[in-house]
């Protein structure tokens, strides 16, 4: 279990570091082949790519495979992601940990290095002022609850285990941006393929969620294929400041 050094400031990985009112998407961290680990934060340059879509076509050689994941997750919700689209210039992406591990679970830091990462996090969505957080694994669930109920920061919103196998997801309001937790991308594909996750149950509320956050971008219809009729008026409620 490591106590690393951590960096204080918020960090989003694009070039456009003062982007408002996007869809932040949250890994845990870089990961890191075994035995090749690098805990401090301050030992991890800050990388930035122009944009979400910059590592997402796995044609590329500096494909990014948490971002291809995503992109894939996207499509299945009807969400067309492309270099410069509305949805390419909404999403603000970032990590709850800004070094490299293998593997990114709950003994892998000690608990106050968890939370300093999530109020790292929610803190920064608040001051990009964020329509919304997507944080992709569940091991930081417990500390995010922790962070919720602490001083009464949030509303925790539909926690309790349910009866639907939807113990997935998890979702909540910090102040006045709604949350989702969910598994790792990479972990839901392992699960697909061994079909031991309902995850039908899950996708209709995932989908939902992301239609909130996003109301202005364009959703295609998963069963016709062709794009549902939206007001696109703003690239995801985002601007320049």
């Amino acid at each position: 279990m490591y106590n690393i050094k951590m960096r204080q400031d918020f960090s989003v990985f694009v070039e456009t570091p003062l982007i408002k009112g996007g869809l932040i998407v949250c890994g845990l961290n870089w990961g890191a082949a075994k035995g090749h680990d690098v805990p401090n934060e301050t030992d991890v340059p800050t990388w930035h790519s122009a944009t979400f879509y910059n590592g997402c076509n796995r044609a590329d050689p500096e494909f990014d495979p948490f971002r291809g994941n995503v992109a894939e997750l996207f499509l299945s919700f009807g969400y067309n992601l492309s270099k410069n689209s509305a949805l390419d210039k909404a999403i603000i992406p970032t990590n709850l940990f800004y070094n490299k591990t293998c593997g990114c679970s709950k003994g892998t830091f000690v608990e106050a290095n968890w939370e300093s990462a999530v109020k790292r996090l929610f803190n920064g969505a608040e001051s990009l002022k964020a329509s919304g957080i997507l944080i992709t694994g569940m091991s930081a669930r417990d500390y995010i609850w922790r962070f919720m109920v602490s001083e009464n920061r949030g509303t925790p919103l539909n926690w309790q285990e349910n009866t639907q196998k939807t113990s997935g997801l998890k979702i909540g309001k910090f102040k006045d941006i709604p949350f989702m937790i969910t598994y790792h991308y990479a972990y839901l594909r392992r699960q697909r393929v061994k079909k031991t996750l309902n995850l039908m149950e899950m996708h209709e509320p995932m989908r939902e969620w992301l239609k909130m956050v996003l109301p202005d971008i364009p959703v295609m219809d998963t069963n016709t294929k062709k794009h549902r009729r939206v007001d696109v008026t703003t690239a995801g409620q985002c601007s320049m400041d």
